[in-house]
């Protein structure tokens, strides 16, 4: 029953389990954005958990390689927590580039940056916004009169207006557990170019793949999830390039592209259906979602 230990999931880091009172091993939802689990959270995991559902196919191989012991399943994430209406989009002026970031690394919005200042740069028919969490760090001191900063936390409201005003997202992440912000922007209509590595695996489905030159070691503030030394995954700038030009060239092409990639995402990524399949995973027969 839902009361016992083995049916017990929670979500996100395995060192929470203990604080959750469970009489026994639970189970964990989680994921990470490299080719590396860190040995603190496979100890922590084969402490105290009866099984691990990850976010990404990849991740399966990765946590037993690292040496993970219970049984490790691929469950991926929902997206239709809010699906707005399709809107009818046009190609515009100024046409609105959109990445997503940090401010550090990871998702390398500095790449689109780059490609954005080469390839339209000095040209009032393109702009370039990035989003960040307000954790911008480096963006913060942009100065560009075609490159707007949002360095704030917004609302579900704000967020959907601002996917409704841009007209491409540009999301070249180095490493992704499994990548919501671009998966959120082919739900509101707007063609979405995104690394094909780890949580974004399934991008062929949704969007447009941007292919990666190599793994390299990864870079982050505080190493925790993932193992000291790990690699993640550096996309094809020039690729991108080519993509961001393409999708502006062959606007009307990228909007159906969207549509496509919206029906994809609401039949493979909805939450009941998820939510059913990782409680069979676990284990618990005739459940109610």
């Amino acid at each position: 029953g839902w009361g016992t230990a083995e049916h017990t999931l929670l979500i996100g880091n395995p060192s929470w389990i203990p604080y959750a009172e469970i009489p026994g091993k639970g189970w964990l939802w989680t994921m990470i954005e490299t080719n590396t689990l860190s040995q603190k959270w496979v100890k922590l995991i084969n402490d105290s958990c009866a099984g691990v559902l990850v976010s990404a196919p990849d991740l399966v191989d990765i946590f037993k390689i690292c040496g993970v012991k219970c049984w490790v399943y691929f469950v991926p994430l929902g997206v239709d927590y809010y699906v707005p209406e399709f809107p009818k989009r046009t190609k515009g002026e100024p046409f609105i580039f959109l990445s997503y970031t940090y401010g550090d690394m990871r998702k390398a919005a500095e790449l689109v940056l780059l490609a954005f200042n080469r390839i339209f740069g000095g040209s009032k028919d393109f702009r370039l916004i990035l989003k960040t969490r307000g954790e911008g760090h480096w963006v913060r001191g942009l100065v560009h009169e075609q490159i707007d900063v949002i360095d704030e936390k917004l609302s579900e409201a704000e967020w959907q207006a601002l996917l409704a005003r841009a007209h491409c997202m540009v999301f070249p992440s180095r490493g992704e557990g499994f990548g919501l912000p671009p998966r959120e922007a082919t739900l509101a209509g707007m063609p979405a170019i995104a690394t094909q590595w780890m949580g974004m695996y399934d991008i062929e489905g949704w969007g447009y793949p941007l292919p990666i030159k190599e793994l390299r070691p990864a870079i982050f503030d505080e190493w925790d999830a993932n193992e000291e030394g790990s690699l993640w995954a550096e996309p094809d700038f020039h690729v991108m390039m080519e993509l961001m030009l393409h999708v502006y060239n062959n606007y009307d092409e990228a909007l159906k592209v969207a549509e496509r990639g919206r029906e994809y995402l609401l039949k493979h990524h909805r939450w009941n259906d998820l939510a059913r399949h990782a409680l069979k995973m676990m284990g618990v027969q005739n459940a109610t979602v």
